[in-house]
């Protein structure tokens, strides 16, 4: 695991709310294929195995989130296409705090990696 693939991902994510909102409002396309990429674990670990890291407590609350921002977006996607903006915004309202709890463990395991050197 590299600290330079978590501090690129924490950039993306934090980015992300703001590339949906742009989405909604026909200023950015997000592509089909770019939304099925946005595990962000698995962007981080690419072939590790997740089970690896067990030890980590970060790990295993990444994912939990990981699972409501993915069904959140994905709502997203949804909403828009039927043309309900002002919902789809709503929606979006909701991934916000899911971000800022995801940058915040994924800035704990940065830390972590820097000071510990995580073990598998």
């Amino acid at each position: 695991m590299k600290k330079e693939k978590i501090s690129k991902e924490i950039v993306d994510l934090i980015l992300w709310p703001l590339r949906l909102r742009s989405y909604i409002q026909d200023i950015e396309e997000i592509s089909e294929k770019e939304l099925k990429s946005k595990n962000i674990l698995k962007k981080i670990f690419e072939s590790e195995s997740l089970g690896n890291y067990d030890s980590v407590p970060e790990i295993n609350e990444i994912n939990k989130i990981q699972n409501q921002f993915t069904q959140s977006v994905n709502r997203v996607f949804e909403l828009k296409k039927q043309g309900k903006i002002k919902t789809a915004c709503e929606e979006v309202k909701k991934i916000d705090p899911l971000t800022k709890k995801m940058v915040y463990l994924l800035t704990s395991i940065e830390r972590k990696i820097g000071k510990f050197h995580i073990k598998k």
